[in-house]
């Protein structure tokens, strides 16, 4: 039977039953499809944990009933010595109440010694003290780490989608972008963690381990319940703007929680953690919660491979047809350059006359560069409306004072990445090496031929010395040159 016909057999709510189920008082059966599949055992069991939860027992008492562990009569008679003693002290409190009340005292003038000598004479059996317990502290590092599993599932998912439905890259996002992005991570991690709570009592963090956050009667919380919990909880820990920061707010948290001070979000709210351990048995003591807590950090691992993947995925061209257009290889190219130097930085533009356009300088902004180089303009050659060559003739000769200059070897790398990528029969490695080749050895000669295509990269270097700067000018060279003939085709 479905669980709506226990609610209707039994007359407890659902969340009830989910509840005793965790605490392993019922075990349904599970069905092909995943659902659970009461049987009238289970019906029986509600009903006996109902009647017995009434009249006060509680579910350790009951579940040693059910283990065996402990007769009912003798059960029983504790339960009534219990309510007896407890029905006495009621009327002990009634009677006290009464008195003050005819003796109509009032707070600031209330002579406690009165009442509580009268409650100490031999005749009158006196009130136990209850003293209100402490808070519980409820696995406060494991509640850290869990949410440290859930930030970074939402960091993930955050720049995941950034990059398959933007094709955007997370990498050289500083300034403005970089808080733009945290404050997408908060709000992703504001929708998706009360949506979580609500429906299961767990978000992912912490079902891996172990943990579930209900109210005190094992029901969810309502939407609304779980965002303004969430909401102060990012509150306590800056709203994680800060990493190192929050992590250090989260871990002061869980050291005031292990010593029974409660965070100012679970004050005066219905709240109860419970992490599916039974009486007597440590959490991790079975293999099952020691294989969550391993899926738990599998699940960081596995994300932050991913996002490694698709970030690699992202860098790569849009286009990659055989017949590959001048059009789509310049979108290739700016594609490439602007996601390597980031969103927040201006950088040259290929047209598809194949000059590059400048950045325009900042508005009242000067700027004086100590390094010169003379323009770049890329040839294209087509056949049959494919791009089938880009090529390069590149010269500079200074003339007057020498400064530092470089060679292309950047654009030549971006080149190669726009026009080669998945055109021919490169791996990946293979491309990347070729690239590092000219941009590490920009003063040296490249010629290569295979899979179908073919790479000439011809410099001369005149009057400089190759330094990780540039091209520096030697001091009483003859001649001051620099020169490049390149070219990339497919077969």
């Amino acid at each position: 039977m479905t669980v709506k016909e226990v609610e209707e057999r039994t007359g407890l709510p659902r969340a009830n039953i989910r509840y005793y189920e965790s605490e392993g008082l019922i075990h349904p059966a599970r069905g092909e499809n995943g659902y659970r599949d009461y049987h009238q055992e289970d019906v029986d069991t509600l009903l006996k944990i109902k009647l017995l939860r009434q009249v006060g027992f509680s579910l350790e008492v009951i579940r040693a009933l059910q283990a065996g562990e402990l007769d009912l009569e003798p059960a029983l008679e504790g339960r009534l010595a219990a309510l007896t003693s407890q029905q006495m002290e009621l009327g002990q409190a009634a009677g006290i109440c009464r008195a003050m009340r005819e003796d109509h005292v009032r707070y600031d003038t209330l002579d406690a010694p009165v009442y509580l000598d009268r409650m100490s004479q031999p005749e009158r059996p006196s009130l136990t003290w209850r003293e209100d317990p402490p808070p519980r502290a409820v696995f406060p590092w494991r509640r850290f780490w869990a949410r440290t599993v859930d930030i970074a599932l939402c960091t993930f998912l955050y720049y995941g989608a950034l990059a398959l439905l933007g094709r955007i890259s997370m990498l050289n996002r500083t300034g403005g972008y970089e808080i733009l992005d945290q404050l997408g991570v908060l709000a992703l991690l504001l929708l998706l963690e009360p949506l979580c709570l609500h429906l299961w009592g767990a978000t992912p963090g912490k079902f891996l381990l172990g943990l579930r956050l209900t109210r005190s009667d094992g029901s969810c919380f309502s939407y609304r319940e779980g965002l303004r919990r969430t909401a102060l909880v990012l509150v306590g820990i800056g709203g994680n703007l800060i990493p190192l920061v929050s992590s250090g707010l989260m871990i002061a948290y869980c050291w005031q929680d292990y010593h029974g001070r409660l965070q100012f979000w679970r004050r005066g709210t219905d709240e109860v953690y419970t992490d599916g351990s039974r009486p007597g048995q440590s959490y991790w003591s079975t293999s099952k919660s020691r294989l969550k807590a391993l899926g738990a950090l599998g699940l960081v691992l596995g994300s932050f491979a991913l996002s490694v993947n698709i970030q690699t995925w992202v860098l790569t061209p849009v286009n990659q047809d055989q017949a590959l257009t001048v059009e789509q290889f310049v979108e290739n190219y700016n594609q490439f350059s602007q996601n390597l130097a980031g969103p927040d930085e201006e950088v040259a533009r290929l047209t598809a006359e194949g000059t590059f356009v400048e950045p325009e300088d900042p508005p009242g902004v000067v700027v004086i560069s100590l390094h010169e180089e003379a323009p770049l303009r890329l040839a294209f050659q087509e056949e049959d409306g494919a791009l089938a060559s880009v090529s390069y003739s590149y010269r500079y000769e200074p003339a007057g004072e020498q400064l530092p200059t470089s060679l292309p070897e950047q654009e030549t790398a971006k080149i190669l990445w726009s026009f080669l990528y998945g055109r021919c029969g490169l791996s990946q490695e293979e491309l990347l090496d070729l690239m590092g080749r000219i941009e590490e050895q920009p003063d040296q000669p490249l010629e290569w031929t295979d899979q179908g295509a073919e790479i000439l990269y011809q410099p001369e270097v005149l009057g400089y010395h190759v330094s990780n700067l540039g091209l520096i000018p030697e001091e009483g060279a003859e001649e001051y040159r620099v020169t490049a003939e390149f070219s990339v085709s497919l077969a």
